[in-house]
């Protein structure tokens, strides 16, 4: 099965802030969103430093046995269909949606004003409704649920490890059951580090 149009990759912004735009050999085939190596160049990028960031992973919740019941195909049908949906969610801010790795997606949003941890629940709870309602495949129902870790931080540390950590909570997370969700500030966790 294939999907023929593109998701919609990125709110309409200033490209300057970003690394790399424009280039469709950057885009994941599959989803249309941006692919993982332009996630690499886009957290490196010098624009972003000193900057409200915030880094949201989606991962579907038991998506390989999905995959093993339903086929590839259909499991790619659903990450497609997943991106779409992941793209038309309205945010108040600049961002990016990446495809991250299989059924990881990731949204790098930039503020130039605070982002508190109420907003980003709020965020959060949003990406798990509008990836909730059943995906119909002919006489099927497909109803998937994510875990969402959202990672705040203000330029204190490199995006990398912060996207890493990020990644780390979300790995925890998996064995915790599905439809969790996290909110990581990074910033207040390296001064408790600090300070502890």
């Amino acid at each position: 099965m294939t999907i023929e149009t593109r998701a919609p990759v990125f709110t309409p912004m200033d490209s300057s802030k970003w690394a790399l735009t424009g280039i469709s050999d950057h885009y994941d085939a599959l989803t249309g969103l941006l692919c993982r190596s332009v996630l690499d160049s886009d957290i490196r990028a010098p624009a972003l430093s000193g900057r409200e960031l915030v880094i949201v992973m989606v991962e579907l919740d038991q998506f390989s046995r999905f995959n093993r019941e339903h086929g590839r195909a259909i499991g790619d049908f659903v990450l497609a269909m997943t991106a779409n949906r992941l793209t038309g969610i309205r945010q108040r801010w600049d961002s990016r949606c990446y495809r991250y790795d299989g059924d990881c997606f990731v949204q790098l949003l930039l503020t130039d004003a605070p982002v508190d941890g109420e907003s980003l629940k709020t965020l959060s709870l949003d990406i798990q409704q509008a990836l909730k309602p059943g995906i119909h495949l002919a006489d099927q129902l497909i109803e998937l649920t994510c875990t969402v870790t959202a990672a705040i931080t203000m330029g204190s540390a490199p995006l990398s490890q912060v996207l890493a950590e990020a990644q780390r909570y979300s790995n925890s997370m998996k064995y915790q059951g599905v439809g969790q969700l996290h909110i990581l500030n990074f910033d207040q966790e390296l001064k408790a580090k600090a300070c502890g």
